[in-house]
Order: structure tokens, then C-alpha cells, then sequence
């Protein structure tokens, strides 16, 4: 036998379990040695290096022939996890996706792509509240709301009566991918319902008290599918004084520019001031919708026709409106924040000015402002600060799936740890897959099994991802 002596430096952050049960079924083992000097006999290569202090055997025996027991840190089942390699799916298992039409027009689909999804983003939307229940929802990114209706006894009520306000956190955040509903543009980023109406019309005086409340949380941007117009010179200070608050507090405005472009050329606010994004509406052919404005209240456009989204008794609804474009813009700026979070509102406005399709006249136009909004291009100009490697999941045929974004030109090898809690056994169970090779796109791991964690390795053991708890 050839002995050989080796210094170990842990750098695992992981706590692996201590014992192996008997009736777990594994393809050989991996033993992580203690930190310290100790000797490894190599039998016939039976023990096979993986990198720092991890080694893998066919058996446990091999082990501890290898190995002192007072050496072992700990062993682990080498498990096999069962990977397909079907084309990651364009279109997701939401089963209204295929009537989001807007979705493939502002080419939305490059924010799937790239395993984007507005993570660490909030967005407070004042509104008429939010149907947290609905199905559709991830109820850990419905942050807890206010109600600011003058009177209401309930301040944390943010139920949502009238609908409006469920159907524009809908299309900025419901699930995507999960067998339900439609598919959120920026489905991780967290939602602040700002309550401040039970019904369509409303005191201006709770506009003021929404945007108060909603520059008083931490949120990144906000959304107002909301307006007014022919204010006195006394209101429009006050209401111009609390948007340039919101502004230096680092909080992006985007309003809805308004839905009387047939009947007149009002500019309503928030949308008309400098330091708000205002959304007008196109239909599915990307012509200019007859209700929106047209007027400098619009910055750029985006589909506003015939647009489903979460309803408040639960189900789907169709509607038309600009109120419905600006949570569109809202969506794509949360993802922009999770690539960019430093970008200010100048940063947002120049990004949208230059990658926006323009239509109507050349240039800036009242109709469509500097024009359409295009994901794809914005996805490009993003490119250079993307991270490596994202996770998403979703669900096909009732099964979880975990997609691997590779955003690097190359391809990467790697590993994947997941973990099952034995309730017998009071113990974690750590099962690995075979090499994976990340191609420069997707790669998709179907789970067979109900994991809690998942853990992504490159092949020196260095982790992209440490801990990555898997919705269930």
C-alpha cells in the first residue's frame, strides 16, 4: 500500500450530516477528512481524490481502510440526480401564458432567458390594494401593506374590492412557471400594497397620504396607475414637493400617463412631471391605443389592450388602460434594479430613451413618447454587469424543475448538492449529481424527490451558490 501525507484547509461552509442511514440507496460514497494532518492510503485508487478534503469510494469499507475513524469529519451518500436535457421551454406552464400577448411583443422572454426576476426589489403599489390570497401570488413576496383611506380602522387592510390594484401587482409579480394563473414579469420582486381607495374614483387627499406612506418604506420604486388633472397651482405644489421627495429618497416613479386621449389632451399627474416615468398604452398590433394620452405626461409606451391579470376574487380578468402599461414599465425597471441596483431614475430614463422602438415620428413624439417598450434590448445593454450564473425554478407536469442560467460566454462544469430531511433518521441526507456541463444558456435538472436545499458547486468546490432553499 502507498501511503501519502496532505494538508487540509476547509473552506466548506456547509454543515453535512454525521451518519449515513442504512436504507439509503447511493452510488459510493464521499467522506470529508477533519482539518487536519493525517494519512490517506490509496488502495488500488479505490479512494479517489475530489478536491481539498473531500474523497470518494465505492463503499464505505474502502473508506476506513483509507482513513482513520478519528479523521472522518463526515460521509455522505454520492447520489445520482436524474438531469433532462430538453430545450428550456420559451413558454412556461402557466396556463393563461399563452394569452399574455404583451409579453412576446415587448420581448419580455429575454428576462426568462437569462434567469431574471426582480430578486431584492420592492415596489410599493398604491392602489386599491392587493389580493394576497390569490393563488397566483408567492405570499413571501407580498410584503405587509397600509391602508391609508382616511378613517379605516384597520391600517394593515390592504384587500383589494375593486380589482385595480391585484391586476397591476399581477402583472408585475404573479408565479411564473407553476402550473397557475399567468406569468409575472418580474415575479421575485416583492410588492408593498399601498391602499388608499375602495373604489374607482377617490379624494385627492389620498394620493397624498399613499405617496407619503409609500417614500416612508424601503422601497426601490413605485408604481401609480393613477391620476388627476386640472389641479390649482396650490395642489400641483404640494403634489410636485412629495414626488421630488420620493425622488431623493432614490424611489422611481412610474405613472400611468391616463385614458381620455379620445376625448382630450389633459395631462394628468404624477405622469406630466419631469422626475416621473409616464406609461401610455398600445394595442397588440403596437398602434397607439385611441383612450391613451397624448400628450408630455408620455415617456414611452407599452401594451395596454386586452391585458389579463390577477383578479381580486381569485380568478383572471381582462382589461384595458394605461394603468395597466405602467406596471409593464415597473416590472422591466425591477429587473433592471436586480441587475443594476445603483441605477438612479436618470440611469432608467436614459436606458429606456435608448432602447425603447421607436414608432410615430422620429424621435420624441407625444403619441409614443421615445417609444415601445423592447426587453431584449435592454437585456443587452445589461449584459456586461449580469451575474454568472442564476437559478430559477418551475413546475412541468406536476414535477419541480431547477433551471441553471449560465450567462458566461464559455461553458462550466459543475456539481449539484441536494438535501432531504430524514425524520427517522433526525438528519440531513446530502445527495450529489454526476458532473454537470453548463452550457453558455440553460440547463435544466428535473427533481424527482421533495428537496429542501440546493446546493451548486464548479468542480474545485468553490461554490456559485452556498444555500438555495427550493420552493415548494
Amino acid at each position: 500500500m502507498k501511503k501519502f501525507i496532505i494538508n487540509i484547509i476547509i473552506f466548506i461552509c456547509i454543515i453535512f450530516c454525521n451518519t449515513v442511514t442504512a436504507e439509503t440507496i447511493s452510488d459510493g460514497y464521499i467522506v470529508k477528512v477533519k482539518n487536519t494532518e493525517v494519512s490517506l492510503m490509496s488502495i488500488d485508487d479505490e479512494l479517489s481524490y475530489i478536491g481539498e478534503n473531500l474523497y470518494r469510494a465505492d463503499d464505505i469499507d474502502t473508506i476506513y481502510e483509507c482513513v482513520a475513524s478519528e479523521n472522518i469529519e463526515v460521509i455522505f451518500p454520492d447520489y445520482i440526480c436524474e438531469l433532462f436535457d430538453e430545450d428550456y421551454p420559451i413558454t412556461t406552464s402557466d396556463i393563461y401564458f399563452d394569452q399574455q400577448w404583451y409579453l412576446d411583443k415587448i420581448g419580455a422572454v429575454a428576462i426568462r432567458e437569462k434567469g431574471l426576476s426582480g430578486k431584492g426589489v420592492k415596489i410599493a403599489v398604491i392602489d386599491s390594494g392587493v389580493n394576497t390570497s390569490h393563488s397566483d401570488f408567492n405570499q413571501t413576496n407580498i410584503l405587509q401593506g397600509y391602508n391609508c383611506i382616511p378613517g379605516t380602522k384597520n391600517v394593515n387592510d390592504c384587500s383589494d374590492n375593486v380589482g385595480h390594484g391585484t391586476m397591476v401587482a399581477g402583472i408585475i409579480a404573479a408565479q411564473t412557471d407553476n402550473e397557475l394563473g399567468i406569468s409575472g414579469i418580474a415575479s421575485n420582486a416583492q410588492i408593498i400594497p399601498i391602499k388608499i381607495t375602495d373604489q374607482i374614483t377617490f379624494n385627492f387627499s389620498n394620493i397624498f397620504s399613499g405617496l407619503e406612506k409609500a417614500i416612508e418604506t424601503d422601497c426601490d420604486i413605485i408604481n401609480m396607475s393613477l391620476g388627476a388633472n386640472g389641479l390649482d397651482s396650490d395642489a400641483m405644489a404640494v403634489f410636485k414637493e412629495l414626488i421630488g421627495k420620493a425622488e431623493e429618497k432614490g424611489k422611481i416613479v412610474i405613472a400611468a400617463a391616463g385614458n381620455t386621449g379620445h376625448l382630450d389632451n389633459a395631462v394628468n399627474y404624477p405622469a406630466g412631471f419631469d422626475n416621473v416615468i409616464g406609461v401610455g398604452a398600445v394595442n397588440e398590433d403596437l398602434t397607439i391605443s385611441e383612450f391613451s394620452q397624448k400628450n408630455k405626461g408620455v415617456f414611452v409606451t407599452a401594451p395596454g389592450k386586452n391585458i389579463i391579470s390577477l383578479y381580486k376574487s381569485g380568478t383572471i380578468a381582462s382589461n384595458n388602460g394605461t394603468s395597466f402599461s405602467a406596471p409593464m414599465v415597473t416590472a422591466v425597471t425591477a429587473i433592471i434594479k436586480e441587475v443594476c441596483p445603483n441605477y438612479s431614475l436618470q440611469d432608467i430614463k436614459n436606458l429606456l430613451v435608448s432602447t425603447s422602438t421607436d414608432a410615430g415620428p422620429e424621435g420624441y413624439d407625444v403619441k409614443y413618447g421615445y417609444g415601445i417598450l423592447n426587453v431584449s434590448k435592454i437585456i443587452e445593454e445589461l449584459n456586461e454587469n449580469m451575474p454568472e450564473v442564476i437559478i430559477s425554478q418551475g413546475i412541468l407536469n406536476s414535477k419541480r424543475r431547477i433551471h441553471i442560467h449560465n450567462n458566461l460566454e464559455n461553458s462550466v462544469v459543475v456539481n449539484a448538492y441536494f438535501t432531504l430531511y430524514d425524520d427517522k433518521y433526525n438528519m440531513e441526507i446530502i445527495e450529489k449529481s454526476n458532473d454537470i456541463n453548463l452550457v453558455s444558456g440553460v440547463t435544466n435538472i428535473t427533481l424527482e424527490k421533495d428537496y429542501d436545499k440546493f446546493f451548486l458547486w464548479d468542480k474545485k468546490l468553490r461554490p456559485y451558490i452556498k444555500k438555495y432553499f427550493i420552493k415548494k
